[in-house]
């Protein structure tokens, strides 16, 4: 018995197959499956490969160098409109205020139009929006509504006559107080304007009056007004 039928094949079945279905495409074809693949393989990797030596383009087609050219400046320009600032929104105006408040109360039959009412609800609104909660818009104006009437700060329309000596089990609304920025910067500003004044007068009328009259004033305690007294002064009409 030959020797060559107790050869151990360290191929398994697939390895075996695959084997003898690659020397029948060689015999048939003259070469190998790695070696027809190598063309391919060298096509792609100047495409892809490290060492390519075709220039990438866009969408599987080369790009002529004017066309090259026109797309990159309409990529710069695309960059450049992305980094751009936005258009800057327009200030709301009294007039656009006005107008939105006209339409809600014509809206809100049940909403009383009174002085205290409009002041209680523009202070409430003037406050959200300052502060970045809230726009100028129709539905601030419903959440205002809402937060107000539940907070007893709007009054209610007078609907019922009270008889005399008749007591009221609910309390009387409050206003909803709020100062701007810009109304505390005004009263800042007035209260500067007042002091300088004050001194201003105090030191003419020092320079008008006779130096004896000054000596009297001063043994009997007169005190000439300051820029404190005037910020005290201001500060009480605050």
């Amino acid at each position: 018995m030959s020797d060559q039928i107790f050869r151990h094949d360290p191929r398994n079945r697939f390895e075996v197959a695959n084997a003898n279905r690659a020397a029948e495409r060689k015999k048939d074809h003259g070469l190998s499956k790695e070696e027809a693949a190598k063309p391919w393989e060298r096509e792609r990797a100047r495409w892809v490969g490290d060492d390519r030596t075709v220039k990438p383009h866009t969408g599987g087609t080369l790009l002529d160098a004017v066309t090259a050219a026109a797309k990159r400046a309409a990529d710069q320009t695309i960059q450049a409109r992305r980094g751009a600032p936005g258009p800057v929104p327009m200030p709301v105006t009294n007039v656009t205020v006005a107008a939105i408040a006209d339409t809600w109360i014509k809206n809100h039959p049940d909403y009383y139009d009174s002085p205290f009412n409009s002041q209680s609800i523009l202070n409430f609104l003037q406050k959200q929006v300052e502060e970045g909660r809230a726009t100028w818009s129709y539905e601030a104006f419903d959440h205002a509504f809402e937060w107000l009437m539940a907070n007893k700060h709007l009054e209610r329309k007078p609907s019922v006559t009270r008889k005399r000596g008749e007591v009221v089990n609910s309390p009387a609304p409050t206003i909803f107080a709020y100062d701007s920025q810009q109304e505390i910067e005004a009263r800042q500003e007035a209260a500067r304007e007042l002091a300088v004044s004050i001194e201003n007068e105090a030191e003419q009328r020092a320079k008008n009056l006779p130096f004896e009259e000054l000596q009297k004033e001063a043994r009997s305690g007169f005190k000439v007004r300051t820029r404190q007294q005037a910020d005290g002064v201001v500060g009480a009409i605050r």
